[in-house]
């Protein structure tokens, strides 16, 4: 009989959302933990705010991470892609990682709610 860590750690499941992206459907997805914890480590000042252009910095990482196959749920990008995904349309790239930080709790509401807790 199959326990609950087990199928915690065997259905896992992350927010995700369909995006338009360059004229293709694919699958943006929040963050891992770990990711999570390396962008908030990376860019918390002193006095607990984020850095926004600590964030920024971590852009085509954030992209890479969370923009996969809608169909096979596979990462479309890959580590070398990095400066191609800094050349392409501000405006494409911008919406797929405004929607990577929303699905990951990086959007502003998350960290007004955390800065009170």
């Amino acid at each position: 009989m199959e326990d609950i860590r087990s199928r915690i750690f065997n259905n896992l499941s992350f927010n995700e959302k369909t995006v338009k992206f360059c004229g293709e459907d694919v699958l943006v997805v929040g963050m891992t933990v770990a990711m999570r914890n390396r962008i908030v480590r990376d860019a918390l000042n002193s006095d607990g705010t984020m850095n926004t252009d600590k964030v920024l910095d971590r852009y085509p990482e954030i992209i890479i991470e969370c923009v996969k196959n809608k169909d096979t749920k596979e990462k479309i990008f890959q580590a070398a892609d990095k400066d191609s995904i800094l050349a392409l349309p501000s405006i494409e790239t911008d919406h797929i990682f405004n929607v990577a930080i929303e699905l990951s709790g990086l959007d502003n509401g998350h960290r007004e709610s955390s800065k009170k807790n």
